[in-house]
């Protein structure tokens, strides 16, 4: 018997997982309560992701066998990574008691503590570990781990280099050091720590991801793509990886073609856990390098190329390589001339349809597909001739007469007029059911299941509060019809990061004790719009309560949806207006409001709110639009008011033109730079909108003062504008001081371009 389990654990140890299972499983057939087939099967039960059966088991071989040390740790371990801290916690503490001279024991309480945010509890633990075994250079990595999680960056880069010192093969405590350099601000020292990790152990692909992520905020893109390359080789199937690719590939910008990086450019636009919007411009400035296509784009607005077939022939082809389709599919085009390009091409499309010329194989299925879902996510922003408008009438005609049709004509037909509108207005094709996988199958979900899902969560929608100020109303009337931002993808996270952690990353200036929080803190999202910004903020915080709230019920069906879809089960969606709140009894530790105070009629009553439903010495994450970062916005809100546009679609296509056709130093020609400018919704929240304040660095100081708040620090995306502010004033290594910042801004007015993004803290 002994012998059937070793060999079923050596399989088990090869990796062998489930073969092991069905062997232990035969073994205890032949000997119920057999200690070592219990344990094992539990183990590899876990293993398999079989938590509900194999937690049980690991608990009865401890009945068993109630001395046997390593059946206690190891349960422990697998309690601790299925979630169940406390009892792995009580395990450890009991096997603690009665073995007190076992460094191991220590060691693994102290891993639980840590997990579980007890910070002091897990450091002295590890120095007891140390004090019984103090050659344990995995113990020394830890205690770095804990020291480091606290805030004593220096402490944990001692005791990394301690296990470096007994082991330099370790190639966690390498990293981990990387980790602590970096945030210490030893840069150089920190990428030599992340490679030497690298070198230590080519199979893993976090010190190659944090040596990407180190090249690339210094601006070395191209080294950075190479790092993030090996991680993803190293983890083809760990997001994270894919997902520092691609934030490195959107810095690249290319006047070549480069075969090479195409299909990694395709690859992460089709990834569902990868923003395409940021890739845009680099992947429309790969396809451009082609020097055939670019000559299309230039020359496509030229009427006397309308007629003929030459160009069309030539679209097709450039269009159809799997970069082009992967583009039209998953992002915006944020090109004004490209734009103009698929204006055309969609007309010459519909032309060539009208007279047979428009071949239903599948190449021309794929693209019209593609096309279509470009037209659908600018929310059908192209403008449209008069035969146009006649062909459109003739192909909505056609589809409805042929709706119960499955052949690849239809199915082209139907993919043409979703380039001209949305195909959950025609009933008829409700009942569509292409075949799977198919490009006609995305874009049926896209367009006619999606939305109609949408339709009936919004008819659902939890009420917490009225919507009753007279701009709150005219805001959400706004939202209502043109919900904002339509996202498709968030973007891969590396897991769960603790408010505390985040923070302390953040500010390394502030005491511990300032940025101490709630293990599981209560979070607010108020104006969570579309959803994406809950979506992060849950994956971020997988353990708390999220509440997400908005005035806009299609925003908020938008959201859900789209939560559902990415498995996320920690946010409560509910219909409120921020200035209603007043009742509310819940009261939170943190409260993230992004983009929404600005578009209130008086943002610090709408801030005054949201202190009062924050604890005391909890968190707020503001974002303001900023005044000098605005200046081309306000130019346009300008011309619009004095030309009489109106927010409705023809509105927004005849002020876009208007904008376009300035002259390129004109002050509103600089909104034609933001990618909100090429969505229907997009343009209209970011020129249209029916609420608008700016603020200053000393308007916010001020707000800040009356709330009687904490200014932590600002918050930014890309740390050079940190780096440059602390090198022009090197008094202010905090950058806590508004003076400094309204000098600085004045100087480099787009450093605010993504809001003033800061955080504060209600004392107590």
């Amino acid at each position: 018997m002994d012998e059937l389990v070793a060999a079923a654990v050596a399989r088990l140890q090869s990796g062998f997982v489930a073969q092991a299972e069905r062997e232990l499983r035969s073994a205890l057939a032949l000997e119920p309560a057999h200690p070592g087939a219990t344990h094992f099967l539990g183990v590899a039960q876990c293993r398999l992701g079989k938590w509900e059966e194999g937690l049980p088991e690991l608990q009865r071989s401890l009945a068993l066998a109630p001395a046997n040390i390593d059946f206690q740790q190891n349960t422990g371990l697998l309690l601790a990574q299925g979630g169940r801290l406390a009892a792995a916690e009580q395990l450890f503490r009991r096997l603690v008691q009665s073995r007190p001279e076992l460094a191991s024991a220590h060691d693994y309480l102290g891993m639980v503590r840590q997990r579980r945010g007890m910070l002091q509890d897990a450091i002295s633990c590890y120095r007891r570990a140390l004090e019984l075994a103090p050659q344990s250079d995995g113990t020394y990595n830890n205690l770095g781990l804990a020291l480091f999680e606290s805030g004593e960056i220096n402490a944990a880069i001692e005791q990394y280099r301690r296990a470096i010192s007994i082991n330099p093969g370790n190639a966690m405590a390498h990293n981990n050091l990387g980790n602590a350099l970096r945030t210490g601000g030893n840069l150089d020292e920190a990428l030599a720590a992340y490679r030497r990790a690298a070198e230590l152990d080519p199979q893993s692909p976090m010190p190659l991801f944090n040596a990407g992520s180190q090249l690339l905020a210094r601006g070395e893109v191209r080294a950075a793509v190479a790092s993030f390359r090996a991680a993803v080789r190293a983890a083809p199937g760990e997001r994270v990886c894919l997902q520092g690719l691609a934030d490195s590939l959107s810095r690249l910008r290319f006047d070549s073609p480069d075969a090479g990086v195409e299909s990694e450019f395709a690859d992460c636009l089709s990834h569902p856990g990868i923003d395409g919007s940021r890739l845009a411009p680099a992947a429309l400035s790969l396809l451009r390098a082609d020097r055939a296509l670019d000559e299309l784009v230039h020359s496509a607005p030229n009427p006397e190329q309308q007629g003929t077939a030459t160009p069309v022939v030539a679209s097709i082809a450039g269009l159809s390589r799997p970069l082009a389709l992967a583009l039209l599919e998953n992002a915006i085009v944020p090109d004004a001339e490209f734009e103009r390009f698929l204006t055309w091409f969609r007309a010459a499309l519909l032309s060539a349809w009208r007279v047979g010329a428009l071949e239903p194989d599948a190449q021309n299925e794929a693209l019209v597909c593609a096309l279509a879902q470009q037209c659908f996510l600018t929310e059908y922003l192209y403008g449209e001739s008069d035969p146009e408008l006649s062909g459109v009438a003739g192909l909505q005609e056609a589809v409805n007469s042929n709706s119960g049709r499955s052949g690849a004509a239809a199915h082209l037909a139907i993919a043409l007029l979703g380039c001209y509108r949305p195909l959950w207005r025609f009933a008829p094709l409700h009942s569509l059911r292409p075949p799977p996988q198919s490009p006609l199958a995305r874009l049926v979900k896209l367009q006619i299941t999606e939305p109609l899902e949408e339709k009936r969560i919004a008819e659902a929608m939890p009420v917490l509060t009225p919507v009753r100020d007279a701009v709150s109303m005219r805001v959400q009337a706004q939202y209502q019809e043109n919900p904002y931002p339509r996202w498709l993808h968030a973007p891969s996270l590396a897991g769960a990061y603790p408010l505390s952690l985040k923070l302390r990353t953040l500010f390394p200036h502030l005491e511990p004790a300032m940025v101490a929080t709630a293990e599981r803190p209560a979070i607010l999202v108020a104006g969570c719009g579309t959803g994406q910004h809950a979506a992060v903020t849950a994956l971020m915080h997988p353990e708390s309560r999220i509440t997400a709230i908005d005035i806009s019920r299609a925003s908020l069906a938008y959201a859900q949806r789209r939560l559902r879809e990415m498995g996320i089960r920690n946010v409560s969606l509910r219909l409120a207006d921020i200035l209603e709140l007043a009742g509310l009894a819940d009261r939170f530790e943190l409260i993230e409001c992004a983009g929404v105070l600005h578009h209130l009629e008086d943002p610090i009553a709408g801030w005054r709110m949201l202190n009062r439903l924050l604890k005391p010495g909890g968190f707020m994450k503001i974002a303001l639009y900023s005044e000098r970062a605005r200046a081309p916005v306000k130019a346009a809100r300008e011309l619009i008011a004095e030309r009489g546009f109106g927010a409705d679609a023809e509105g927004i296509r005849a002020a876009r033109q208007a904008i376009l056709a300035l002259a390129s130093g004109a002050p509103a020609r600089g909104v034609a730079a933001a990618p909100d400018f090429y969505s229907l919704s997009g343009c209209r929240d970011l020129i249209f909108h029916a609420q608008e304040h700016r603020f200053t660095p000393e308007k916010i100081s001020a707000a800040i003062d009356a709330l009687e708040l904490q200014f932590l620090g600002f918050e930014f995306d890309d740390a050079s504008a940190l780096e440059a502010y602390r090198e022009a004033y090197p008094a202010d290594p905090s950058a806590v001081s508004f003076d400094n910042w309204s000098h600085f801004e004045a100087a480099h007015h787009d450093t605010f371009a993504a809001m003033y993004q800061f955080w504060v803290r209600k004392p107590g």
